[in-house]
Protein backbone atom coordinates (compact mmCIF):
# COMPACT_ATOMS: atom_id res chain seq x y z
CA UNK A 1 0.00 0.00 0.00
CA UNK A 2 1.27 3.19 -0.58
CA UNK A 3 1.64 6.04 1.83
CA UNK A 4 2.19 9.62 1.74
CA UNK A 5 4.32 12.48 4.17
CA UNK A 6 4.27 16.10 3.58
CA UNK A 7 7.85 16.91 4.09
CA UNK A 8 9.07 20.35 4.58
CA UNK A 9 12.08 19.48 2.57
CA UNK A 10 10.72 17.16 -0.42
CA UNK A 11 6.81 18.17 -0.37
CA UNK A 12 4.51 15.07 -0.88
CA UNK A 13 6.53 12.23 -0.55
CA UNK A 14 4.85 8.29 -1.48
CA UNK A 15 6.66 5.56 0.05
CA UNK A 16 5.29 2.10 0.60
CA UNK A 17 5.52 -0.09 4.49
CA UNK A 18 7.73 -2.20 3.64
CA UNK A 19 10.60 1.19 3.11
CA UNK A 20 9.89 2.26 6.69
CA UNK A 21 13.20 1.86 8.94
CA UNK A 22 12.40 1.56 12.40
CA UNK A 23 14.80 2.93 14.97
CA UNK A 24 14.06 2.11 18.35
CA UNK A 25 16.08 3.55 20.15
CA UNK A 26 15.91 6.32 18.05
CA UNK A 27 18.80 8.29 17.44
CA UNK A 28 20.86 10.47 19.58
CA UNK A 29 19.16 13.76 20.65
CA UNK A 30 16.59 12.54 18.58
CA UNK A 31 15.37 9.13 21.04
CA UNK A 32 11.52 9.23 20.72
CA UNK A 33 11.62 9.29 16.67
CA UNK A 34 11.46 5.79 15.50
CA UNK A 35 10.01 6.02 12.09
CA UNK A 36 11.91 7.18 9.46
CA UNK A 37 12.59 6.00 4.83
CA UNK A 38 15.17 6.59 2.97
CA UNK A 39 15.39 9.43 0.33
CA UNK A 40 18.09 9.31 -2.26
CA UNK A 41 19.62 12.57 -3.02
CA UNK A 42 19.65 13.72 -6.75
CA UNK A 43 21.90 15.85 -8.59
CA UNK A 44 20.88 17.53 -12.01
CA UNK A 45 23.99 16.49 -15.37
CA UNK A 46 24.18 18.48 -18.10
CA UNK A 47 21.36 19.19 -20.25
CA UNK A 48 19.41 16.45 -21.31
CA UNK A 49 21.25 13.80 -19.30
CA UNK A 50 19.63 11.66 -16.54
CA UNK A 51 19.70 13.03 -12.89
CA UNK A 52 22.30 10.74 -10.87
CA UNK A 53 22.80 9.92 -6.74
CA UNK A 54 26.02 12.25 -5.38
CA UNK A 55 26.40 9.64 -2.87
CA UNK A 56 24.24 10.96 -0.17
CA UNK A 57 20.35 10.39 1.31
CA UNK A 58 17.94 11.66 3.02
CA UNK A 59 16.81 10.20 6.20
CA UNK A 60 13.50 11.32 6.72
CA UNK A 61 11.39 10.96 10.26
CA UNK A 62 7.87 9.62 9.82
CA UNK A 63 7.22 10.91 12.89
CA UNK A 64 8.34 14.44 12.09
CA UNK A 65 7.49 16.16 8.88
CA UNK A 66 10.48 18.84 9.79
CA UNK A 67 13.22 16.09 10.56
CA UNK A 68 15.56 14.74 8.05
CA UNK A 69 19.50 13.99 8.08
CA UNK A 70 21.72 14.20 5.01
CA UNK A 71 23.72 10.61 5.11
CA UNK A 72 26.46 9.72 3.21
CA UNK A 73 28.64 6.17 3.07
CA UNK A 74 31.72 6.76 5.01
CA UNK A 75 33.64 4.59 2.05
CA UNK A 76 32.89 6.95 -0.63
CA UNK A 77 35.27 9.25 1.34
CA UNK A 78 37.52 6.93 3.78
CA UNK A 79 38.33 3.92 2.47
CA UNK A 80 39.64 2.40 5.80
CA UNK A 81 36.19 2.90 7.72
CA UNK A 82 35.44 0.00 9.54
CA UNK A 83 32.72 -0.27 12.46
CA UNK A 84 33.75 -2.79 15.09
CA UNK A 85 30.55 -5.86 14.96
CA UNK A 86 30.31 -7.89 18.04
CA UNK A 87 27.56 -9.41 19.51
CA UNK A 88 25.49 -6.18 20.75
CA UNK A 89 25.58 -5.76 17.12
CA UNK A 90 24.68 -9.01 15.71
CA UNK A 91 21.64 -9.24 17.97
CA UNK A 92 20.17 -5.51 17.26
CA UNK A 93 21.06 -5.62 13.34
CA UNK A 94 22.08 -9.25 12.14
CA UNK A 95 25.37 -10.05 10.23
CA UNK A 96 27.79 -7.15 9.06
CA UNK A 97 27.35 -8.05 5.50
CA UNK A 98 23.35 -7.43 6.02
CA UNK A 99 23.36 -3.80 7.03
CA UNK A 100 24.14 -0.18 5.18
CA UNK A 101 26.56 2.24 7.04
CA UNK A 102 26.12 5.77 6.85
CA UNK A 103 27.57 8.67 8.31
CA UNK A 104 25.50 11.75 9.27
CA UNK A 105 26.74 14.81 7.23
CA UNK A 106 26.46 18.66 8.96
CA UNK A 107 26.52 20.76 5.69
CA UNK A 108 27.62 24.50 6.94
CA UNK A 109 26.91 27.79 5.02
CA UNK A 110 30.28 27.15 3.44
CA UNK A 111 29.67 23.95 2.06
CA UNK A 112 33.30 23.38 1.57
CA UNK A 113 33.63 22.75 5.39
CA UNK A 114 30.92 19.73 5.39
CA UNK A 115 31.62 17.41 7.96
CA UNK A 116 30.91 13.70 8.79
CA UNK A 117 30.22 11.74 12.53
CA UNK A 118 32.17 8.78 11.87
CA UNK A 119 31.42 8.10 15.53
CA UNK A 120 28.17 7.85 15.32
CA UNK A 121 27.30 5.69 12.20
CA UNK A 122 23.68 4.76 11.47
CA UNK A 123 23.16 1.46 10.85
CA UNK A 124 20.46 -0.22 8.46
CA UNK A 125 19.91 -3.70 8.08
CA UNK A 126 18.08 -3.16 4.71
CA UNK A 127 16.47 -7.26 5.14
CA UNK A 128 14.35 -5.95 8.37
CA UNK A 129 14.32 -2.29 7.98
CA UNK A 130 15.65 -2.05 11.66
CA UNK A 131 18.26 0.74 12.19
CA UNK A 132 20.36 1.34 14.95
CA UNK A 133 22.77 4.75 15.51
CA UNK A 134 25.99 3.69 17.13
CA UNK A 135 28.17 5.15 19.67
CA UNK A 136 32.04 4.17 19.15
CA UNK A 137 33.65 5.35 21.78
CA UNK A 138 36.80 3.95 21.30
CA UNK A 139 37.79 4.78 18.00
CA UNK A 140 40.94 6.88 18.27
CA UNK A 141 40.91 7.53 14.48
CA UNK A 142 37.80 8.88 13.41
CA UNK A 143 35.86 12.09 15.36
CA UNK A 144 32.49 13.73 15.17
CA UNK A 145 33.92 15.77 12.26
CA UNK A 146 35.65 14.61 9.50
CA UNK A 147 35.95 16.94 6.46
CA UNK A 148 34.38 15.28 3.37
CA UNK A 149 35.73 17.05 0.37
CA UNK A 150 39.52 17.04 2.49
CA UNK A 151 39.05 13.97 2.81
CA UNK A 152 38.24 13.42 -0.92
CA UNK A 153 41.15 15.21 -2.55
CA UNK A 154 43.52 13.21 0.47
CA UNK A 155 42.22 10.00 -1.52
CA UNK A 156 42.85 11.66 -5.11
CA UNK A 157 46.05 13.08 -4.29
CA UNK A 158 47.06 9.70 -2.67
CA UNK A 159 45.61 7.91 -5.96
CA UNK A 160 47.80 10.11 -8.17
CA UNK A 161 50.67 9.41 -6.03
CA UNK A 162 50.41 5.76 -6.41
CA UNK A 163 50.07 6.05 -10.49
CA UNK A 164 53.25 8.23 -10.58
CA UNK A 165 55.08 5.73 -8.76
CA UNK A 166 53.81 3.12 -11.03
CA UNK A 167 55.22 4.72 -13.58
CA UNK A 168 58.46 5.90 -12.12
CA UNK A 169 58.84 1.90 -11.59
CA UNK A 170 58.26 1.44 -15.08
CA UNK A 171 60.54 3.82 -16.34
CA UNK A 172 63.43 2.45 -13.97
CA UNK A 173 62.87 -1.27 -15.99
Amino acid sequence: MTLKIKTSRFGLVNYEDNDVLRFPDGLLGFEAKHNFILIPQEVKQQEGQKDSPLGFVWLQSLDDSELAFVLIDPLSFRAEYEIPWGEPEKEALGERDEVAVYAVVTIPPDPIQMTANLRGPVVINKGTGRGKQLVLSNSRDFTTRHYILAELQYTELQKIKAKQEAVQKQKAK
